[in-house]
């Protein structure tokens, strides 16, 4: 009950709330043989057994043990000797796509969750991104539909829900067509008659164009290579 009041407290969409807080942390100063040890005593209650970390007495997060590392390595040699200290964590309030792509970007199977002092909260394991990807994925989707992303399945969705989340892009389209139609009456006495059977096929022509151009850029800014810097 504690953990689940402490992943609680974390906003939803952010690292924090993903993470699991059950992980081997050990001492710096401990051998390879009193970390297999340790590993071994908290492994049938720990979900990922594949790294354990290394912390301080204070539980900052000073690298990253493999559990092939322990088992290869000496049994006098110290876990600070053996551990990788260039490591890869996320900060407890990042963005959780932020982590999607942390463990992507460097085919990490856990990603540690750190707060502003460095001090490790739990992981994010790979299982767990997947979950958020997804989300993100279908969030991206309905937006590049016109549509407010939607938190339960389409056909669980109330009715209110639905129309909560769609009117309002239907309005503004239903605004802009009718700002197009008065366009073209204002300008019917002048044009041809030729030129207007070609009138249909530029706003498809153009919707289209624009359809793509949505894609491309919504999908560059859920991969992360787009961003403000890029508006210019």
């Amino acid at each position: 009950s504690r953990d689940i009041r402490q992943l609680l407290a974390y906003p939803d969409g952010t690292a924090g709330a993903w993470m699991t807080t059950e992980f081997v942390a050990l001492p710096a100063t401990a051998t390879a043989a009193q970390a297999i040890e340790l590993v071994r005593h908290d492994a049938e209650h720990i979900e990922t057994v594949y790294y354990a970390y290394a912390v301080d007495p204070n539980g900052t997060l000073l690298g990253a043990v493999s559990l092939r590392d322990l088992v290869v390595s000496k049994a006098d040699r110290t876990i600070d000797q053996i551990m990788k200290p260039d490591i890869v964590s996320i900060a407890v309030d990042a963005d959780q796509e932020e982590a999607g792509r942390l463990i992507a970007k460097y085919d990490l199977l856990a990603l540690p969750v750190v707060d502003r002092s460095q001090k490790i909260l739990g992981i994010i394991t790979v299982d767990d991104v997947m979950d958020v990807v997804e989300e993100e994925a279908t969030e991206d989707a309905q937006r590049m539909g016109a549509v407010e992303p939607l938190e339960s399945p389409y056909h669980q969705t109330p009715v209110r829900d639905l129309v909560r989340a769609r009117a309002p892009w239907l309005v503004a389209l239903f605004i802009a067509s009718s700002a197009t139609a008065n366009v073209l009456e204002h300008f019917s006495a002048t044009a041809s008659a030729m030129l207007m059977i070609f009138v249909p096929l530029v706003i498809s022509t153009g919707g289209n164009s624009g359809s793509q151009s949505s894609t491309l850029m919504i999908r560059a800014m859920a991969l992360g290579r787009i961003g403000r810097k890029d508006a210019i």
